[in-house]
Parts: structure tokens; sequence; C-alpha cells
């Protein structure tokens, strides 16, 4: 091989080995925990609850989830991150669970312009919302750094098409009474139960709470029933 040929040679070697991905064998994602679901989430043994209120943010939809296997799914949570979490309390004392339909910002930024609560409790009420498919689709988690720490927000992720169906009925009467069309998008919508979080709960758009955005694979969500 002459000269030129080993210098080409050299600088072909040279730039193959510059773009060619490093692996790392010893950086394995380690196992998922697995977390316990130890009742089923059935909405129809629980009672709708309004949520109505003067304040511009006091105003929602939400179908009434059992809160003890959402209790537990937390305590589990706390024994695998070795501390506690906060919850939300300002629905009850001791601590509720639910899925969010319609929110508070929902309401007071667009919806409230056009309908009342009622009328979206009506419709809510009248397609059986306490009915509501629940979909288990895994566990979720979020985080946003506050005053230099990253805070975290956990959750269960899950889906329903009644859910959702009630979502549309409430954007055709919002737009039979005038709102504009689209100005809200019904099928924006990622529902899920919160379980608790080490700060505050966190919200978009620094949370996606879907599979896509948000599914935290440091555990698994497993069931101990059929």
């Amino acid at each position: 091989m002459n000269k030129v040929s080993l210098i080409l040679f050299a600088l072909c070697s040279a730039s193959s080995a510059s773009t060619s991905p490093k692996v790392n064998i010893t950086n394995h994602a380690a196992p998922p925990t697995q977390v316990l679901l130890s009742h089923p989430i059935d909405p129809k043994s629980m009672p709708f609850i309004s949520h109505k209120g003067p304040g511009a943010f006091d105003n929602a939809l939400a179908l009434n989830i059992p809160y003890e296997p959402i209790k537990d799914i937390r305590s589990q949570l706390e024994q695998s991150l070795g501390g506690s979490l906060n919850y939300l309390k300002s629905w009850a004392p001791n601590g509720e669970a639910h899925v969010t339909t319609i929110t508070p910002p929902e309401f007071a930024n667009v919806l409230g312009k056009f309908l009342t609560m009622k009328e979206i409790e009506d419709i809510a009420l009248k397609n059986q919302i306490q009915h509501a498919d629940v979909v288990l689709l895994g566990l979720g988690a979020g985080k946003k750094m506050i005053n230099g720490i990253y805070e975290e927000t956990f959750f269960v992720i899950v889906d329903s098409l009644k859910l959702r169906h009630i979502r549309n009925q409430i954007w055709r009467l919002y737009v039979n009474k005038g709102g504009d069309p689209k100005a809200w998008d019904p099928s924006w919508f990622f529902p899920h139960i919160t379980v608790g979080y080490t700060k505050q709960d966190l919200h978009e758009p620094d949370v996606i709470k879907n599979i896509r955005g948000s599914l935290d694979t440091r555990f698994a969500l497993k069931t101990a029933f059929h």
C-alpha cells in the first residue's frame, strides 16, 4: 500500500470511529418495581359528587372513584421511594380519588361563558357518568424543577370511552349555544387518577398525563384480581 493509500485509509478509519455510536453495556435499566392494585376500581359503587362554587376555579366535572385502592398505591410508592407523598385534600380532608372530566380552567376560560355547571352535570348524569368504563393503562409520573429541586407527581393513567362521549356531548351543547367550535377541543383529554406528589400537583404544560408523555417505567402496575 503506497503512502497516499495509507493516508486515505487512516482518514476513513478515523471518520468511521468518530460517527459510530458508543454502547455502554453497563447502562441497563433496573427491573420495574411491581405496584399491586388490590381491589377493582368500580365507579358504580360511588355516588356522583357535584363540584360547583363561586370562585373562578371552583367548578369541575369529575368521575368519583373508590379511594382505598388509590391510597394503597400511594403507600406502596412511598415505601419504594423512601418518603411520604402529599395528596389533594381540598375536596375531602382525608383524601379522595377521581378522574377529572372537565377541568376548572376549561370551565372558567371557555365553557362557562356559554354553559352553566348544571347543564354540564345534567349531560353527565344523563349519560350515567358513575357507570363509566375505566381502563387502567399504567402508572405515570411527571417532574418539574421548583426552587432548584425536582418535584414529582404520580398518577394512574386511565382511559374511558364514556367520559370521552360525555365531553363530546358537552362540546355539542357549547357550540349550539354559540361557542366557537375551535376554542375548545373535547378530544384533548388525558384521563388519570392522581395518587400523590412531593410538593404540589403538576399540570399542563409541565406534564402531559398520558402514556406517551409520562409513563413511569420505574413501576409496573399489576392487579390482584380478574
